[in-house]
């Protein structure tokens, strides 16, 4: 479920998380455009945002966070 989708952090820019099941958050900064909005359940390949140079960027990215609680973790152990 999309738990917050703005720009109050300057430095990440448009910022859009989404919490999954057993405390689990992923987190998708610097996007140009988000598609979802709070309180949307979203599924799995689904399209949630569009990549951007928003924030303290200068070129397009994305800046993906996986975390548990307030713990950001290594996402390649999950991914």
């Amino acid at each position: 479920m999309v738990v917050y989708a703005g720009n109050a952090l300057r430095s990440f820019g448009n910022l859009l998380l989404i919490r999954h099941a057993s405390g689990w958050i992923t987190a998708y900064a610097h996007n140009q455009t988000i598609v979802v909005r709070v309180g949307q359940s979203v599924k799995k390949g689904q399209i949630v945002a569009r990549a951007g140079a928003t924030g303290k960027v200068k070129t397009a990215q994305l800046h993906f966070e996986i975390r548990k609680g307030k713990n950001a973790v290594n996402p390649q152990k999950y991914l």
